[in-house]
């Protein structure tokens, strides 16, 4: 149990753009803010350090935004639809999916262990040992910083079971569709609440959606409208089938996603670091020919580099024109040492890389993409269609084309170097024949260097393809018009993955139990305040008992023109039977009024949030008798609430049925248990938002402006 402190101004920010929303990272001091000009800016506090700027070009309005529990991966969802899945520390998007049609408004993010047994694990390379590829070079000749080696395999924790996570998002347009994708990379099942057979819903609004520990368990706070001007608030729990039934094939399945994914990425760094070695070359040769066309402008001569070069070879005897060129920057100047070393190197690099690290990366994506065709197919007979085979054949036909290119482009460079060699002797020997005697005449030793070679190079390099032979030209056809665009199907999966609910007659989400809270007239005093939060927090260390924070304005007398704002608390074991259906378990329920830490009565409450297993923070504020609105933030000790016990399947032919209508049925306000803070904090003026890092045991807060964000720690 941790002791309640008071909240003292940590650091706070005044931004120009007014905020949406905020977010905080579960792990990490890092707060995402989406602003209201449709972009998300991820700060790391206290100094609020810009880490990285998402959807900036996005003229579609950012809704929602989840982030992954260990704090280095962001969902955000759009208007649109749209779900893209984004690395914070490198400011890059992962992957991306469509969601309900009509916007994302509600997301959440939860991982789960997948573990199996040595002899069950997935092996991701076709029971090949652990490989690793060898760091790309960069621009600078240096190792990528991002990561020295890269391990592409699977690594079992322990010598018994091999977990892996799971990351699953779940999605909702806020009218009772919830779909859920596998990290955004696979859709993992869908259910919408108002087509349900059961007709339970008339106009289904759901405004909260959350995961409980337990993968297989996902929440909603859901609203229903029906035809008598009734609003009903009720609590809704899913199981996700495809998770419970299916956690292993999507796991291996996302496993090989990713990893293709990780060598994709390699792979354009491969090829980024090829094409490079290739510019190198083209502009260290160029500079010799920019250097050659200097002398030709002297003499006003009208010529170039390679015919030159080639009436040395076939003459034997430089022109007046590439005489002093031979004598005056390649011998004296040293510029064909200079050339030579920066042309081998870079010939040498791109044989590297190829052998080395591009080939080897080839030959691990197909593994990977075999075995996703072999779990479509395997998916096929048993009914459940995740990878669609024709689109991985695809794949493979593209990877292939890549192999044939980079192999084919590693042997003309090999070829180039040995002819750029002899290109180099020859025209060192030029140099030196040249300068012996300039008076006598040019005496060149003929053994110096392969002049087949030297014409090879002169041909491919300095003159027009009229001259090339006709299997030079082959050569180029047969690597001309690829390039890394034909793996974009790979990289962003499109066409990859199928439907996981395809050929089922069984939905992939059910709905496992419905509660019905709370029930109130629309539109009348006794209605919830408009922003009715509802706060989820799983506290292992109380044996997964789940809380659930919400508040209501409840009116105990008809004829009294005043409603009571009531905080109501349930309380439920939702993870010590793992397939024990929610209706079945016991729920506990506390229905308190808030005091300050002075015994004075909370009336105006903007909102509240779980801040750990033992503090419930709510936000609120004091108008005086003269109008003078004071901001406050107290925070409760939840577990000791007065809770009872209620069966969730209580029935009643009363239209207000709700759990929490029968509690307070026989009751008044005078009744109704009050419950002081344990601490109260002024604030320096009212905030209408606020959000929480358990971990951190920080509070953001937003101001009525939208313009500045105060951070409090305890």
């Amino acid at each position: 149990m941790t002791a309640a402190k008071p909240f003292n101004p940590w650091v706070s920010l005044r931004t120009q753009q007014p905020v949406a929303s905020f977010s905080w990272c579960p792990m990490k001091d890092l707060l995402a803010l989406t602003y209201e000009t449709n972009y998300v800016e991820v700060l790391r506090l206290p100094e609020w350090t810009s880490i990285c700027t998402l959807a900036r070009d996005s003229q579609v309005a950012v809704n929602a935004v989840s982030w992954k529990q260990d704090g280095r991966s962001l969902a955000i969802g759009f208007a649109d639809g749209r779900v893209e899945v984004c690395d914070v520390e490198a400011g890059t998007l992962i992957a991306k999916f469509t969601g309900p049609t009509d916007g994302i408004k509600l997301m959440d993010w939860v991982s789960t262990d997948v573990y199996g047994s040595q002899k069950q694990r997935i092996v991701t390379f076709g029971g090949l040992d652990e490989k690793y590829l060898p760091p790309l070079p960069s621009s600078e000749g240096q190792l990528r910083k991002q990561s020295s080696t890269i391990n592409i395999t699977d690594r079992p924790g322990s010598p018994e079971v091999a977990p892996g996570q799971l990351d699953i998002i779940a999605s909702s347009d806020g009218t009772g569709w919830i779909q859920l994708s596998v990290a955004g990379r696979l859709p993992a099942g869908q259910t919408d609440l108002s087509a349900m057979g059961e007709k339970r819903f008339n106009n289904p609004e759901i405004s909260q959606l959350w995961f409980t520990s337990n993968p297989s368990n996902l929440c909603a706070q859901v609203i229903d409208q029906s035809d008598n001007a009734l609003k009903t608030l009720y609590l809704v729990h899913f199981e996700p089938r495809l998770l419970g039934t299916h956690r292993t094939l999507l796991y291996s399945v996302t496993t090989h996603l990713a990893q293709v994914e990780t060598l994709v990425a390699y792979l354009e760094g491969g090829v980024e670091a090829i094409e490079r070695e290739n510019k190198i070359i083209s502009e260290t040769t160029s500079k010799e020919i920019t250097a050659f066309d200097r002398v030709l402008e002297e003499h006003n001569i009208d010529t170039d580099f390679g015919s030159e070069l080639l009436q040395l070879l076939l003459v034997g005897v430089p022109s007046t024109i590439l005489e002093p060129y031979l004598t005056q920057r390649l011998n004296q100047g040293s510029a064909l040492r200079s050339w030579h070393k920066s042309v081998e190197a870079s010939m040498l690099n791109i044989g590297r890389v190829a052998c080395t690290k591009v080939i080897p990366a080839i030959e691990r994506l197909l593994l990977h993409l075999d075995e996703l065709k072999g779990l479509g197919q395997w998916g096929i007979r048993h009914g459940t269609p995740v990878v669609n085979v024709d689109a991985i054949l695809k794949c493979i036909e593209h990877v292939r084309s890549l192999a044939l290119f980079v192999e084919s482009h590693q042997l003309e460079t090999l070829t180039n170097l040995q002819n750029f060699v002899e290109f180099s002797k020859w025209l060192a020997e030029s140099c030196r024949a040249v300068e012996a005697d300039p008076e006598s005449p040019y005496e060149f030793d003929v053994d110096a260097a392969d002049v087949r070679k030297v014409m090879a190079y002169v041909r491919r390099t300095f003159l027009p393809n009229d001259y090339w032979t006709r299997e030079e030209l082959a050569a180029v056809n047969a690597n001309a018009g690829w390039d890394m665009s034909d793996l974009a199907p790979i990289k962003h999966y499109s066409g990859l993955l199928t439907r996981t609910d395809a050929g089922n007659d069984e939905q992939s989400v059910v709905m496992r139990s419905c509660v019905r809270l709370y029930s109130y007239p629309s539109g009348s005093r006794g209605a919830p305040a408009h922003k009715l939060d509802v706060t989820s927090m799983t506290t292992w260390q109380r044996f997964h008992d789940n809380y659930i924070a919400f508040r209501i304005e409840h009116d105990f007398n008809p004829d009294d023109e005043y409603a009571y704002p009531i905080l109501c608390v349930t309380r439920q074991d939702c993870g010590s039977s793992q397939r024990a259906a929610p209706s079945d378990t016991p729920l506990e329920l506390a229905c308190v009024q808030l005091c300050t830490d002075e015994g004075v009565r909370l009336d105006h409450v903007a909102g509240q949030h779980f801040l750990d297993d033992d503090q419930l923070i709510v936000m609120h504020e004091h108008e005086s008798a003269d109008g003078v609105r004071t901001g406050m933030l107290s925070s409760f000790r939840y577990p000791d609430f007065p809770y009872a016990s209620i069966s969730p399947n209580i029935k009643s032919s009363d239209q207000y049925s709700g759990l929490i209508n029968l509690f307070l049925r026989d009751v008044n306000h005078e009744n109704v248990p009050s419950v002081n803070a344990c601490h109260t904090t002024v604030l320096e003026a009212p905030f209408m938002e606020l959000a929480v890092n358990c971990k951190k045991g920080t509070v953001a807060l937003l101001d009525e402006s939208r313009r500045k964000v105060a951070v409090l720690e305890q």
